[in-house]
């Protein structure tokens, strides 16, 4: 098992899945394009965000695509979780956990003290991040007018 930065060929595949990621993260209706999620991925990584991937014998597993952000009112540097994904084939085996540690961990490296990212109230994958202890910071609330 490694982890490290995707390369080119590797961020060719990982677009390729890009749709899918939306598709199992997003839990309300939208009608994006996939061009249009794939080129919503291509821009934060021309802003400056990166793709780690899980993989094992060079077989993407998983893969997270993380950036460096600065809170607009506290005005202090934070890790942030764009993307989580793990392949279904690999599920349940702690790819998730083992991605996110790694982002913690490469965070304090670069003297970085939290990592926020977003989930949607019903993605199951919510609990697994209650379970690495991330909690609620900010709720957006909606009403159906």
């Amino acid at each position: 098992m490694a982890i490290r930065k995707a390369n080119s060929k590797e961020l060719e595949e990982i677009n390729r899945m890009v749709p899918d990621v939306f598709k199992s993260s997003v839990t309300v209706d939208f009608d994006l394009s996939e061009t249009c999620m794939r080129a919503m991925s291509k821009q934060l990584l021309q802003e400056g965000a990166s793709y780690f991937i899980y993989s094992e014998d060079e077989v993407i597993q998983g893969f997270v695509l993380v950036d460096k952000k600065v809170d607009a009112l506290e005005q202090k540097e934070y890790g942030f979780i764009y993307e989580l994904y793990v392949l279904e084939a690999y599920r349940n085996q702690g790819i998730a956990e083992a991605l996110v540690h790694f982002v913690n961990d490469y965070y304090k490296r670069h003297n970085v003290s939290e990592v926020r990212l977003n989930v949607y109230a019903g993605n199951c994958a919510k609990h697994l991040y209650e379970k690495l202890g991330f909690r609620e910071r900010t709720i957006t609330m909606s009403i159906d007018i």
